[in-house]
């Protein structure tokens, strides 16, 4: 016990720990530039080149490499998809190229960053990259060159900080394992990876441990095995409330990567010593990452030729309502009489309201999670979002507006097409609401973290006036049999009011200079969207409900 006692005090945990993190950070931050600078040149030629499987995988190994993040890759890959642009078994063959991909970043670093002292270079970018920050902010296509020149620096600075701390103590983490069968390091890579969510930052650790000789070769090579199938654990979270489409790409990505990694256990000898025969034995670093490329080559030669089958069973066995989650009434493939699929339609479009409620909320973070289960809580956290889940909700208005006009091709009476109709003009009430919510996001961001007194005031007033109004309006939506013309109408009224007497509220404030001038256009423009989007909602449920009503 006295070598692990020793280790333990000796140990600048600061230092490993705070490598970590600042690689990590500075890699999203290279990520996040790139994506900026030419994000959309990269997604464009990424789809361009989406026809086959060999051109997708050859393009997502090209862009992955450039991007030097296979999680962009991986995202746009995702998007594809769920727009109908791109086939699962394509999809597929570009989670094989950006695995592929992100083996640059190690080669990078293996032949460069542990054979060089960066202090040199990275000091000197890190302080012009400062200073750009300081004088260029403001400037979007400076800000993102600086942004990855910081980033760059911060690489190579974290580089040696992980170099300096494993000296002599990966007993800290590993104990005794280094007695044990090198099999043992396999859950240890995958562990790692699992927590810091970054095949890149445990690839850095991976090879400071064998550059400082704590680990051996074989025992390297397992905790990257590991590390393969860790990486892969943030797609399948994040897919959990995701489109049906994103959860069959995860869950593709995670059984190509489990399988490769149970195939690569068994081979780990043989490739050893094919990865000894390339590189020989005296530059470990290099040799290691060879095995990485050697094993994402494998993978790529064992799965190509059968992704359309991987395909065809990922789609039989991860199924979703209509490929939209939010789906809860609605089948194109069951033959119906018009009359049932009006009501369908109609049932639908209730299930459509909840949904845009709980989304036009989230624009001023209210939300209803007080009586949910603690699962569905975690699984909201980690993998929620506004921009996903109004993406979903856009989907499910597109279902709705597709299953009715397919009615239109049945033979109806002309009732049942007046109504058909009604139907419609209520889904586009619905998504102009949705539509005018989303374009105030970022204002309403803007309103809860201002310094200024009174515009948080105005703020949480909104806030508690939307609060109110969707609670009264879940009510007018489960009542909506038995509602009369007089409560919507009330509703009309109600919501012009209170935006004349906040615009009033408004002027009042400028005039006395408590508000600039500038944030009052702000708040304009705020008022008047989410008015709006109230008015919409009201006249859609003024049509569902049967009601006329004048705007």
């Amino acid at each position: 016990m006295y070598p692990f006692i020793y280790v333990m005090s000796s140990f600048n945990y600061w230092q490993f720990f705070g490598g970590i993190a600042l690689f990590v950070y500075a890699m999203n931050l290279i990520e996040t530039s790139l994506k900026k600078l030419a994000g959309r040149s990269f997604k464009k030629f990424l789809q361009k080149h989406s026809q086959s499987s060999i051109k997708v995988l050859a393009t997502s190994t090209v862009v992955t490499a450039l991007l030097q993040s296979s999680s962009i890759v991986v995202l746009m890959v995702l998007s594809f998809v769920g727009a109908g642009l791109m086939k699962m078994p394509n999809a597929l063959a570009a989670v094989l190229g950006s695995n592929l991909g992100t083996t640059l970043d190690s080669w990078v670093i293996a032949l460069i960053g542990f054979k060089f002292n960066f202090n040199q270079l990275s000091l000197p970018v890190l302080t012009l990259a400062l200073i750009g920050l300081l004088f260029f902010s403001r400037k979007e296509k400076i800000s993102n060159v600086v942004n990855f020149l910081f980033g760059f620096a911060l690489i190579f600075i974290s580089l040696e900080w992980l170099k300096l701390s494993l000296d002599k103590s990966i007993y800290v983490f590993f104990g005794d394992l280094n007695s044990y069968s090198y099999y043992v390091f396999i859950p240890v890579g995958f562990v790692i990876t699992a927590i810091i969510q970054s095949s890149s930052a445990t690839m850095i650790i991976n090879l400071a441990a064998l550059h400082n000789g704590l680990v051996s070769f074989e025992s390297s090579a397992c905790i990257l095995i590991g590390s393969e199938l860790g990486t892969t654990l943030k797609f399948l979270i994040g897919s959990v409330n995701g489109l049906t489409e994103k959860k069959q790409v995860a869950w593709g990505n995670f059984f190509i990567n489990l399988i490769t990694m149970l195939l690569a256990s068994i081979l780990l000898v043989p490739l050893i010593n094919l990865t000894h025969f390339f590189i020989g034995t005296s530059d470990v670093l290099a040799a290691l990452v060879l095995f990485q490329t050697i094993i994402n080559l494998i993978s790529i030669i064992l799965f190509l030729p059968f992704l359309n089958k991987i395909a065809s069973i990922l789609e039989k066995q991860i199924k979703g309502k209509n490929n939209n989650n939010l789906v809860s009434y609605l089948n194109f493939k069951e033959n119906v009489l018009p009359s049932h699929a009006l009501e369908l339609a109609k049932q639908e479009i209730k299930n459509l309201y909840f949904h845009t409620i709980k989304l036009n909320k989230m624009v001023f973070g209210i939300n209803d999670k007080e009586n949910e289960s603690w699962y569905k809580k975690f699984t909201t956290i980690i993998s929620e979002s506004y921009i996903e889940f109004y993406e979903n909700i856009k989907n499910l208005q597109g279902e709705i507006l597709e299953y009715l006009s397919l009615i239109n091709q049945l033979e109806i009476t002309l009732q049942e097409n007046a109504e058909r109709d009604k139907l419609i003009t209520i889904v586009r009430h619905i998504m102009r609401s949705t539509k005018n919510m989303k374009d105030i996001k970022h204002n309403i961001l803007d309103f809860e973290s201002s310094g200024n007194d009174k515009v948080f005031v105005l703020y949480s007033d909104l806030k508690r006036m939307e609060l109110e109004f969707y609670n009264d309006f879940i009510l007018c939506i489960e009542a909506n049999t038995s509602i009369e013309k007089d409560k919507i109408i009330s509703l009309i009224t109600h919501n012009k009011n209170e935006y004349n007497i906040a615009i009033k509220e408004l002027l009042q404030l400028v005039k006395t200079g408590e508000i600039k001038e500038v944030e009052s256009v702000t708040f304009f423009n705020v008022y008047r969207e989410v008015y709006s989007a109230k008015k919409a909602l009201i006249l859609s449920l003024a049509d569902y409900s049967g009601i006329e009503v004048s705007d």
